[in-house]
């Protein structure tokens, strides 16, 4: 997707803010991002994103730290399962997609979330964001253990 690697690989996943309460959830989290190179980018002290291969399914799993549910005003009951990783941090959102995975292998460790309505092909993600007509959310892998969540303050109108 990157115009100077057209050749990449990246992993996109694709959300409908419409579609339900996690969606909305993980589409929102783009006021805490910061602008730069036609993305909104994610740090992993407010959220990240875990990937998991097993054979040819890859698992995303969108994690986001309590204090940023909170500045969200979100309800935390609505999200009880904790990162086994991070207990302050709670999944937001869990998908399953089946990948190649000689390809997935050449992948990066970031995740671009793209928000779109239903309906929308793959090709008009890739033409969108390679257009900058829309941003995607670019998450992190997860942090280290040793670092310390905080929330950033937002862009804008939240």
């Amino acid at each position: 997707m990157s115009p100077s690697d057209p050749g990449g690989v990246d992993v996109v996943l694709v959300i409908d803010p419409d579609h339900d309460r996690p969606q909305e959830t993980v589409a929102r989290l783009g006021a805490w991002g910061y602008e730069g190179d036609g993305c909104l980018y994610i740090v992993g002290t407010d959220a990240w994103v875990e990937r998991t291969l097993v054979g040819n399914r890859l698992t995303a799993a969108v994690y986001v730290y309590d204090t940023l549910l909170k500045q969200l005003k979100l309800d935390l009951t609505e999200f009880p399962h904790r990162s086994a990783a991070d207990s302050g941090a709670v999944l937001v959102l869990s998908v399953t997609a089946t990948v190649d995975p000689e390809l997935y292998a050449e992948a990066g460790d970031g995740t671009a979330v793209f928000s779109a309505e239903a309906g929308v092909t793959d090709e008009q993600v890739v033409e969108a964001i390679q257009n900058e007509e829309e941003w995607p959310m670019i998450f992190a892998a997860p942090p280290a253990p040793e670092q310390s969540p905080g929330v950033t303050p937002p862009l804008g109108d939240a």
